[in-house]
């Protein structure tokens, strides 16, 4: 007999501030910072492989999450000196931006009210 262990989930990772970026809702110069979430699968709690990529920009002076092309993201990710226009920033879905918060451990979207991070427990 042969077991395979094996599912799928979902995960975010902070990919750090990106200086370069203002945010366009509160022209701060801090910097945004660059989130990517995705669904994957895995075999015995290896990630083999992942889907449904997205890239966020969150302004950590007023909360504002902007979601960004795929394209975008991962030139974001590779060249973290670029900055993109402001109207290549779409205001996140159905979330109200500046309600939307990330775990500054593990990069996990969170709800208004939580005090600690649902994914890894880290007090927000």
């Amino acid at each position: 007999y042969m077991f395979l262990i094996g599912g799928a989930g979902n995960g975010s990772k902070d990919l750090g501030l990106r200086k370069n970026q203002l945010c366009p809702g509160c022209k701060s110069r801090l910097g945004m910072q660059l989130i990517r979430t995705n669904g994957y699968i895995h075999l015995f709690f290896v990630p083999v492989f992942r889907y449904g990529v997205q890239y966020f920009l969150v302004c950590p002076a007023c909360g504002r999450a902007y979601e960004i092309s795929r394209e975008d993201g991962r030139r974001l990710e590779h060249q973290p000196d670029f900055a993109l226009p402001p109207d290549r920033l779409i205001p996140s879905g159905n979330r109200v931006p500046s309600q939307t918060r990330f775990c500054p451990a593990c990069g996990s979207e969170t709800a208004p009210g939580d005090r600690f991070c649902r994914q890894c427990g880290r007090p927000l």
